[in-house]
């Protein structure tokens, strides 16, 4: 296994997996996706990748790493019960909100 970050583990297949504890810590967030999303990017990407990329690579931005984001979304809409209906709409509003984080933070690093 190959370490990502301390909340990342990448696997021999070439999967990534998220670290139980953050999860568990995000259970009474479960019913707000938008807030998991926000909090799962604080933690899995670095504050430099924050500080420089954005969920689509847009606007100058660099795009954040890709399976990384698909982590985030699969985690997301496992622990909110997204039907699959939902998911498009609710993965557009929890990229609004990583973004607009990462909009704050670079605000507050200037």
């Amino acid at each position: 296994m190959d370490e990502v970050n301390k909340y990342v583990v990448r696997i021999p297949d070439g999967t990534l997996h998220l670290d139980k504890g953050l999860k568990q810590t995000l259970v009474k967030y479960n019913s707000n996706p938008n807030q998991i999303g926000r909090l799962l990017a604080d933690r899995i990407f670095t504050l430099e990748e924050r500080l420089n990329g954005n969920c689509n690579g847009i606007m100058g931005m660099v795009q954040m790493d890709l399976d990384r984001l698909q982590l985030l979304k699969v985690t997301v809409f496992e622990m909110c019960n997204v039907s699959y209906l939902e998911q498009k709409k609710v993965w557009h509003k929890v990229k609004q909100a990583i973004d607009a984080s990462n909009r704050k933070l670079r605000f507050k690093h200037k």
